[in-house]
């Protein structure tokens, strides 16, 4: 059995990955639920709105703290405040991030288009 991931060195965490056709992807990716304020978080869902949704710039954070961590990847749900801290984060790093998109039922060809 595998460690948990605080007690993994970074360069073994950032190796763990799938094969999946020619494509690499992370086993591990961070989730961008908290960062739009998703109703399953309940009472916390309009803090985490407030806190993430309004201010892409605490999203950064969470992503450059993730990737210190060595988690490179990230499903990403098609909302513009996450695209928006997710191209940040690779302007800073001078890198790019693994990422896993969700399309919405609403309008996926458009979702599609922002990844």
């Amino acid at each position: 059995m595998l460690a948990r991931p605080e007690h993994m060195p970074k360069s073994l965490v950032s190796q763990l990955q799938l094969q999946v056709g020619k494509a690499r992807i992370p086993r591990i990716l961070l989730g961008t639920s908290p960062f739009i304020g998703a109703g399953q978080f309940g009472s916390r869902a309009q803090i985490y709105y407030e806190h993430f949704y309004k201010k892409p710039e605490n999203i950064v954070k969470i992503v450059l703290k993730a990737v210190d961590l060595g988690v490179t990847g990230v499903q990403a749900l098609p909302f513009r405040p996450v695209f928006r801290a997710l191209k940040a984060v690779e302007r800073e790093l001078k890198e790019r991030l693994t990422i896993v998109g969700t399309i919405g039922p609403d309008d996926p060809l458009s979702n599609i288009h922002d990844f």
